[in-house]
């Protein structure tokens, strides 16, 4: 079947391919497409060791990502209105964690596994009608993820490094990642703060800013100065709205990249300096 699904042809089916593979029918690849029992699990492990055996390297790298395939129905196992960077936004589709093997001599998927969405795990019913096992549960993408790098090392799959962007950059997969003895370098999302907007310049003839009058240095302001209260110093500014100037800065996102050797207590990051925001907000 695969060597067939690589030949160049016009139509591919049972008939087609079984013709091309010099088959007298196409009934021993309908019956391998329909009737046929496999161990996809199994398959998957042989497959990921032979890759990784062809391609080895002492500088191959694990890439962990994210694909979305698009779907017509919400009728395929896992298919609903999520993001996707495939389809350029949000769109009804399948979306699966892959793990791919990259070195110096090639890269090829080693590891797959479909994303379940909480509101599809928990409908009962389209899990009968699609047969989902009882034991699949909706897990997060870095959960998934974990699972198969789990997978992997039970495999003696040997890397330099495990890579991913800020989806996978949370806490909880680069404390899998050291648990199992990988290095890993994943983006990371970080709250770090910006400049306050400049201060608004009072008009020309504010009490702020009086005009310079002919022959004195500065003419006197012609507005009173504001009564003394106990929440500060005098000011024309309510004592409830602080300065322009002293206004709190702003918290905006952004990405940053850290790598992690897995025998390190601490990250070595390549980074913005430590925000000043609550843990809690980081």
């Amino acid at each position: 079947m695969c060597e067939a699904m690589l030949m160049e042809l016009d139509t591919r089916n049972c008939w087609t391919l079984a013709e091309a593979l010099g088959h007298s029918g196409p009934h021993r690849l309908q019956h391998f497409l329909a009737r046929a029992r496999d161990e996809h699990d199994l398959a998957r492990d042989r497959l990921a060791a032979w890759i990784a055996s062809e391609l080895a390297d002492d500088q191959a790298v694990l890439v962990v990502d994210e694909t979305g395939d698009e779907k017509s129905s919400t009728d395929a196992v896992g298919a609903a209105h999520q993001y996707s960077g495939t389809l350029g936004g949000v769109g009804l589709c399948q979306v699966a964690d892959h793990l791919t093997y990259a070195s110096r001599r090639g890269h090829a998927v080693i590891d797959r596994e479909l994303y379940l969405p909480a509101a599809w795990a928990a409908d009962e019913e389209r899990r009968l009608l699609t047969h989902v096992p009882d034991e699949r549960e909706s897990a997060t993408k870095p959960q998934l993820a974990a699972d198969m790098l789990e997978c992997a090392r039970a495999l003696g799959i040997r890397v330099r490094w495990i890579a991913g962007d800020e989806v996978y950059g949370g806490r909880e997969l680069r404390l899998a990642a050291r648990r199992l003895g990988f290095d890993h370098t994943m983006e990371s999302r970080r709250i770090t703060a910006s400049p306050p907007p400049p201060a608004p310049s009072p008009p020309p003839n504010s009490p702020r800013r009086s005009p310079r009058a002919p022959g004195h240095a500065c003419a006197p302001a012609t507005a009173s100065r504001a009564t003394a209260t106990t929440t500060g110093p005098c000011s024309t500014y309510p004592p409830t709205t602080p300065p322009p100037d002293t206004q709190p800065a702003t918290p905006t996102w952004s990405s940053a990249v850290t790598a992690t050797r897995a025998n390190s207590p601490s990250a070595a990051a390549i980074a913005p300096p430590p925000s000043p925001w609550p843990h809690w907000l980081r």
